[in-house]
This record gives structure tokens, sequence and C-alpha cells, in this order.
């Protein structure tokens, strides 16, 4: 912007002395400077400054300080100007670039000027542009003729003038690189993950007595929405003895599926934790024996579970997999069995809350 801004106050500077030298040279003879090359000019406005100067005043500017029509139609122009303005910080920038008629690139030069409003970079771009496009003319402002009779002219002293100053070179400013744009990189989004686990449980409360029986069990990690949970489990034969007679009872054996829901899904590392809830469907098989009158019956199971589960990450696909729960039943179980009066008497009757321990191995989440 320095550069700019001494090149401005020189040509100003100038153009004035040489205004008030404009009477002694009068009577010079005239000129025999190369006429001005015919121009065209392309000015273009960026929307962030819109306040600047437009081409037609830009135009009518220039062609004020030169005293003559400068600008023809691209066609027949020998020199073609292009220009921009544009916001740069809290001021504003312009550049202008030359062309010959072939399209050869002759030069280019930046203007700035830091005020918050554009009439200061406005006026700077006219000087520069007619200097550009004729710096004869911008420097040497027309002689006008004197209204009235001829005085007699006065012949002032010869003056030594210098010689006329080469207009300055054309600095030719590259447009900065622009990096390319690259979107930031997504986060990979987490799919659903199946795991299958084989289990071993421990049951209180569907019978007198703990069974055990084992099973298997399928998970499914779902994004953003906990998981899902569904086994089946099967429990050994069990009998249950009545108190009276020896040797009589029923043989019991245990069938369940069951599903539930996991909202509560939590990984760090190579741990992870589990709250579930859900319902357990099965069936209760008895076979009596030692009774007179035997015979063999099946109860329908319905509970509703609530389970605590881990999983530990062991070594490659293999995880260690535990879990606790509580199951409500829907439906109560009476065992009964008839002796030989027909009379019948109660084996066992369900409590209302049963609970279950597992351990495992499967593959790892």
């Amino acid at each position: 912007m320095e550069p700019t801004r001494t090149l401005l106050a020189f040509v100003l500077a100038l153009e004035t002395s040489l205004f008030a030298l404009a009477p002694s040279r009068a009577s010079a003879a005239p000129s025999s400077a190369p006429p001005a090359p015919r121009a065209s000019l392309h000015w273009v406005r960026g929307a962030d400054a819109q306040g600047c100067i437009d081409g037609r005043e830009l135009s009518r500017r220039v062609e004020a300080k030169l005293h003559r029509p400068v600008f023809e139609a691209p066609r027949d122009a020998e020199l073609i100007v292009e220009g921009a303005a544009s916001r740069s910080g809290q001021g504003y920038r312009a550049e202008l670039r030359t062309f010959d008629a072939q399209g050869t690139a002759l030069g280019s030069r930046e203007v700035l000027s830091e005020r918050e409003s554009c009439d200061e970079l406005s006026e700077t771009v006219a000087v520069v542009l007619a200097v550009m496009i004729d710096p004869a003319g911008a420097l040497n402002p027309p002689v006008s003729e004197p209204e009235g009779p001829a005085a007699p002219a006065m012949v002032p002293p010869p003056v030594d003038e210098p010689p006329p100053l080469a207009p300055p070179p054309c600095p030719v400013v590259a447009a900065p690189e622009v990096p390319p744009v690259t979107a930031p990189p997504r986060p990979a989004a987490r799919r659903a993950r199946p795991e299958l686990s084989g289990f071993a449980r421990v049951d209180l409360g569907h019978l007198p007595e703990p069974i055990v029986g084992g099973g298997l069990a399928f998970e499914l990690r779902l994004p953003r929405w906990g998981g899902l949970r569904l086994e089946g489990s099967v429990f050994a034969e069990r009998a249950v003895h009545q108190d009276g007679p020896p040797q009589a009872g029923v043989d019991v054996r245990v069938l369940y599926a069951g599903a539930s829901y996991c909202p509560l899904w939590r990984e760090r590392g190579r741990l992870r934790g589990t709250a579930c809830a859900g319902v357990a469907a099965g069936a209760l098989q008895g076979r009596g024996f030692g009774f007179d009158a035997s015979h063999e019956s099946t109860s329908p199971l319905l509970d509703g579970l609530v389970d605590l589960r881990g999983a530990l990450r062991l070594w490659k696909g293999l995880g260690l997999y535990a879990g606790a729960g509580l199951s409500v039943p829907f439906t109560r179980t009476t065992l009964m069995a008839t002796l030989a009066d027909r009379s019948e008497v109660t084996l066992f009757h369900q409590p209302s809350l049963a609970g279950h321990l597992d351990l495992g191995l499967g593959t790892t989440f």
C-alpha cells in the first residue's frame, strides 16, 4: 500500500506543478509525443464492494483527467484494461491489469485503501488508470484559449526543463494460492453387531430346590438404541418328593425361552455392562411316581424378567459372560399328586419371585 500512496502523491504533485507552468508552455511548439492508444475498460465490483465507483463513472473520471474521449468498443481498442474492486479487511482493494489487442499481458497494479468508505480507492483508481493509459495526457492539461483581443505575448526566459519521467514499471501481482477446501472426516457409523454365547444357569424359585441347566443366547448391539437379547434354556430333570409315603413324588423338567430389550448398554475398553428387561415363556413338565394314580402333566410358565449382565473380552474372539436376574411369574404353578384314596396333595406351589445366575463363554463385542 505504501508504494501506491507514494506513487499517487508524486503523480498529483507533478500534475499540479505542470498545470501551473501551462501559460509558459502555451507558446511552445506542438508536442511530438505519439498519440495515446485507443483503450477499452472492463470494471467489476465484488458483492462486498458495491459502494465503490461503477464502470460508467470510472470511465467519465478517467476521460475528464485526460481531457478527451478515451474508451472505445473492445474490437477497436489497442489497449484493454481490466479491473476489479473487492473488500480487504477494514478497507478496499483494487487490481488493474492491461493487455494488448492480441491478449498479451502488459502488467498489473494493485491499489489499497484502509478507509471504511470506498471514495478514496475510487479516486485513486481513476488517477492510476489515467496514468497507465496516457501518462503524457494525464500530466499535461490542455491549454485554454484566452477571450477578447490578443494580448501581447510575453516571452519568459528559457527554462531548462527536466527530462520526461518514464512511467514506473507495472508490477505483476500474483494471485494468492487458495488451498483446496476439504470436508472434515465424518466418524464411521457404528453398525449392529451380533454375538452368540452359551451359558450355564442356576435357577432359584421355580422348584423347591435349585435346578441347574444351560442354554444359548443371541445378543445384538443397536447403534444409539442399546441392544436386544434372545435366549433359550433347558433344565435337568429334578424330583420333587411328597412328605408322606416314601419314594413318591414328581419328576419335573423346565424349559424356557425369553426376549429382552437392553436400553442401558455401556462399553469401555474390554468391558461391557448391560441392563435388560423382557419376558420369558416356557413349560413345566411333571411325571408322578410312587402313587397308585400317577400321570404326566404340563403347566405353562410366563414370567417378567429384569437382568444385569457383564462381559469381558479375553482373547481374540473369545469373551466371558456373566449375569444375574429376577423373574416375576405372571402364572404361578402348583404341582398336585393323587393318592390311592383318590385324595390330592400339594407337592409344590411356585412363589411370587424367582431368580437365576449365569456364566458363559461366547463371541466378544
